[in-house]
């Protein structure tokens, strides 16, 4: 188990310091996400993924399912949030100068959605293929 654990996370952690260190990613992120809430994602993710690590056979695997749940949700309030920049983003701006405040702001909007449907999956398949541990076994 913790053998899988371990190639499960390394090849994570190669796959993001490959986009960190030579696509740039980070630096898109930032620019791409004012909120912050890809951050807050990545790292609860990040916790999660080492409390796996270090409880080995003796981890809460339901509430790990629910912190997977979690960071769909924690998205689509990065998702609220941006829309609510959008917003405010636009209120006042010439209609001929639109498109950039309105695409920057759709870009905070699909950067968190995306991060946490992305993670939820993450957390999850790390959890079947670690645990053999799926949804339907409650």
């Amino acid at each position: 188990m913790i053998a899988k654990w371990t190639l499960f996370n390394s090849v994570f952690a190669a796959i993001t310091a490959y986009l960190v260190q030579y696509e740039g990613i980070l630096g898109f992120i930032l620019a791409a996400d004012p909120t912050r809430v890809t951050l807050i994602i990545f790292g609860i993710y990040c916790l999660t993924t080492l409390y796996l690590g270090l409880t080995r056979w003796n981890a809460n695997l339901p509430a790990v399912k629910f912190i997977a749940a979690s960071l769909t949700s924690i998205g689509l309030v990065g998702t609220v949030i941006g829309m609510m920049l959008l917003f405010n983003s636009v209120n006042g701006v010439d209609p001929t100068n639109i498109i950039e405040p309105l695409f920057k702001g759709m870009a905070t909007v699909l950067i968190t959605t995306l991060f946490g449907i992305f993670f939820n999956l993450l957390m999850t398949y790390q959890v079947a293929f670690c645990y053999q541990w799926y949804p339907s076994n409650e």
